[in-house]
Formats: structure tokens, C-alpha cells, sequence
């Protein structure tokens, strides 16, 4: 066995302990590596991780920084320090691995969830939510809520495009999820692209009929694309479904006014001011 076949047996021995919990062979392993192989950036970078799971926080940054200096390139051990620092707190440095880690290796997901959870710790919930979704995007999960969540917050950023995306994908994983279109159509509703606001909340509707915002909001798409007199029908529904609704009355005596149907405009709109 040849001098360059033993470190990279005992770095496969090394990586196995540390999977395993053994970290003080690792450790031992790594050490041995090294005398032989002085140079190798992997063998620092799984150091690093031993001695961080030893809990020897400024032991392991060394070394992962002698990774980082003997591979410039090396994304994982960025991303390594990047953990490390997080769990120091150290945010800001915790970041700069992390944006570093990413622009290396772009295509690895768990890279952006981890940056994603620090600009969540410093309070930056529009990068924490744009890292999310990179990660979605890059490695796609089969779990519906995933995107519906993340497709909530970014509608509420005012990320209409974006969150359009997220609840297709749950819609894609889960057809019968009454709030993903829903919130589809709300999204689109921002947009403006009617056609696609009033086909998804008839599909909600259809799912959940008894729901009076539904019909309501279904009202403002088909007035707002011209369907007047579809969208009294709307409004109606609204209003049988809840009577106290201000603002189904309101619009539905907008509405009366355009058809030039003065009578039941006045009703609509004495109606909601009474409510």
C-alpha cells in the first residue's frame, strides 16, 4: 500500500467514525492523515468537524480556516464555519460563509436553508424567505405545506410571482388543498391576472362552498375583468352566506351603478351602511 492509499483509507475511516460518533478516532485518524498528507483541505475540514462536535469551537475554526487556505474553493468547509459561527451567534460572519458557501456551490440546498435560518435569527424575513425558496427550487420536496407556508410569506412581502409558483407546486403535490387556491388567487388578484384569480377561487369554492370571502373576493375578479353580472351573483352569495358583510353590499351597489340599476344600487348601499 502505497503512501497516497493510506490517508485516503484512513480519511474514509476518519469521515465513518465521525458519522458514527466516534469523534476522538476521528480525531486520532485525521491527525495520522495529516503527518502523512499535510496538504489535504478534506482532511482539515473533517478535523474541524470532529473537534466542533467536541464542542472545541475555536479548535475547529482553525482548522476549517487551514481547509478554506489550502481550497479556496472548498464550499463545505465555508459552510462548516458558517455553523459554527451561528452557533457563536456570530451572525454576520455566519452569513458572509454562508453567501460564500452558495457562490461556490450554487446548486446545494442546504446551504441557502442554513443562511435562511440565520437571517431568520437576525430578524431579516425577506432574505430568510428568499433563501427558503432557493432551496426549494434547487431541491424540490414532496411536502405540500412547505410551499404553502413559504408561498404565504412571500405573498405577504408582496411577492405575488413568486408565491404563484409555491402554490402551484402545492397544488401539484396536494390537488385538493382549498387554501392553496385560494391564496392562488389572491396572489393573481395582485398581479392582476384575472382569468387565473377567478378560475382558482371557483376551484376553492368548489372545495369549500360555504365560505362567504370566497364568493366575495370571486365578485371583485369578475368586476374587475367586466363580468358585471356574474359578479352580482358573487356578491349575492356572499351576502346569503353572511349577511353582515359591509363590503359585499358595498361593491355589489358598485356594480348596480355601472349597470345603471339605480334602484338596487340604492339598496345595496343603504344596506351596507346600516350594517
Amino acid at each position: 500500500m502505497n503512501s497516497e492509499t493510506v490517508p485516503v483509507n484512513f480519511q474514509q475511516q476518519a469521515e465513518l467514525y465521525l458519522a458514527t460518533g466516534n469523534f476522538d478516532r476521528a480525531i486520532a485518524l485525521c491527525e495520522q492523515v495529516l503527518e502523512l498528507q499535510p496538504n489535504s483541505a478534506e482532511t482539515c475540514k473533517t478535523l474541524g468537524k470532529a473537534l466542533q462536535a467536541q464542542g472545541k469551537l475555536e479548535d475547529a475554526r482553525y482548522w476549517y480556516k487551514v481547509a478554506i487556505a489550502l481550497q479556496p474553493d472548498f464550499a463545505e468547509a465555508f459552510a462548516n464555519l458558517g455553523t459554527l459561527c451561528a452557533t457563536l451567534q456570530q451572525w454576520h460572519e455566519a452569513i458572509a460563509c454562508y453567501q460564500k458557501a452558495i457562490s461556490l456551490q450554487p446548486d446545494f440546498a442546504g446551504f441557502y436553508r442554513n443562511l435562511s435560518r440565520v437571517f431568520t435569527q437576525v430578524g431579516k424575513a425577506e432574505e430568510a424567505a428568499d433563501c427558503w425558496y432557493q432551496a426549494l427550487m434547487v431541491a424540490p420536496v414532496e411536502i405540500p405545506e412547505e410551499y404553502l407556508d413559504l408561498g404565504n410569506t412571500l405573498l405577504g412581502q408582496n411577492k405575488a410571482e413568486l408565491a404563484l409558483i409555491c402554490y402551484h407546486r402545492t397544488i401539484y403535490l396536494n390537488p385538493s388543498c382549498c387554501e392553496a387556491y385560494y391564496k392562488l388567487a389572491d396572489a393573481a388578484t395582485q398581479l392582476q391576472q384575472w382569468d387565473e384569480a377567478i378560475a382558482n377561487y371557483r376551484k376553492a369554492i368548489k372545495i369549500q362552498p360555504d365560505i362567504s370571502e370566497f364568493h366575495y373576493k370571486l365578485g371583485n375578479a369578475l368586476q374587475a375583468s367586466g363580468l358585471l353580472h356574474e359578479s352580482v351573483a358573487s356578491y349575492r352569495e356572499s351576502i346569503e352566506l353572511n349577511p353582515n358583510s359591509f363590503w359585499s353590499y358595498y361593491n355589489l351597489g358598485s356594480v348596480m351603478l355601472k349597470l345603471e340599476n339605480w334602484q338596487e344600487a340604492i339598496i345595496a348601499y343603504r344596506t351596507s351602511i346600516e350594517i
